[in-house]
């Protein structure tokens, strides 16, 4: 099973080339109908986001287990902080919009699901070392 993690925004937003497993890099994509479906309750924006890693899914962004923050090999820290400067480096990208943008991260299935945790921060933050993302979290980017 895999992380998933999804924006909703208001914005007209130009999505990146699929995800390549020659060349494995962040990656934001259309989501399925069913998981459009199911966020549409969270994320009530006008376009909803996939946003993929290295990995292929979410499982290359930093996230806590069970809490707590479990530091990375050097090699796929490396990849995992190009992942976080590419979501950073996306997520620049959009316009100022009237409604703030908003991610939801959850494991592949759990779309549907409330979220369990909720914070603000801005994209930058999320280029942070220290920066992980939880389990069923709502985060509302400012």
């Amino acid at each position: 099973m895999c992380m998933v993690y999804y924006l909703g925004t208001d914005a007209d937003v130009a999505l990146s080339p699929a995800w390549k497993e020659a060349a494995p890099a962040f990656y934001a994509s259309v989501p399925s109908e069913d998981e459009l479906a199911k966020l549409r309750g969270k994320l009530p924006h006008k376009q909803i986001i996939n946003l993929g890693s290295h990995e292929g899914c979410g499982c290359g962004f930093r996230r806590l287990y069970d809490g707590v923050f479990v530091p990375q090999e050097e090699e796929e820290e490396k990849r995992t902080r190009a992942d976080h400067m590419g979501l950073v480096a996306f997520l620049s990208t959009i316009p100022a919009s009237t409604r703030a943008n908003q991610i939801f991260g959850c494991w592949s299935g759990d779309e549907g699901e409330p979220a369990q945790h909720f914070r603000e921060c801005s994209p930058a933050d999320l280029g942070a070392d220290d920066f992980a993302f939880q389990e069923r979290e709502l985060i509302t980017l400012r």
